[in-house]
């Protein structure tokens, strides 16, 4: 199953009009979290805003993520360790009042947290290049809570600013 997700704070039509031209070749199912769509998909299946735990058991029975640049959809990705490809939403095409996610899309590429793609073009290419077998490497597990190693290296900094 190919999840699609764009959060929860603005439509994001760009990205759905992309899947909804690439689901009649595709086979696998497509769930779709969207919502104030300007158009009726009729290859997709789409869900509104989906509670916390129905979201966690879709990520969880994704074999990919498709996402905005969002960091929640990020981190959910990292925690199930599921593939993500990331269209950042853009100020020029009125999907964001900034591009902070086109930031946000470059630099968790450059650590290899995610594959960022910056056109509909480009999105269509890696989704068919990964479901002909060119599979997508899942990112670095990041656990729920932070390591022992990082809450020691906290305490010890707390310790010393105490002294």
């Amino acid at each position: 199953m190919i999840l699609v997700t764009i959060g929860t704070q603005a439509p994001f039509n760009r990205l759905i009009r992309a899947m909804e031209d690439m689901a009649k070749d595709i086979e696998e199912e497509i769930i779709v979290q969207a919502f104030d769509l300007d158009f009726e998909p009729k290859h997709l299946k789409i869900l509104g805003n989906v509670p916390t735990d129905e979201f966690n058991s879709l990520v969880a029975n994704s074999n990919i993520i498709i996402s905005h640049a969002g960091m929640g959809n990020i981190i959910s990705a990292m925690q199930y360790l599921k593939p993500i490809v990331i269209l950042p939403r853009l100020s020029k095409f009125g999907e964001h009042r900034n591009d902070h996610q086109l930031a946000t899309a470059k630099k968790m590429a450059s650590l290899n947290y995610v594959t960022s793609v910056y056109s509909t073009d480009e999105l269509k290419l890696r989704v068919f290049r990964h479901l002909k077998g060119d599979l997508l490497p899942p990112p670095p597990f990041l656990g729920e809570f932070a390591s022992e190693a990082l809450i020691n290296s906290i305490q010890n900094f707390m310790m010393l600013k105490n002294k």
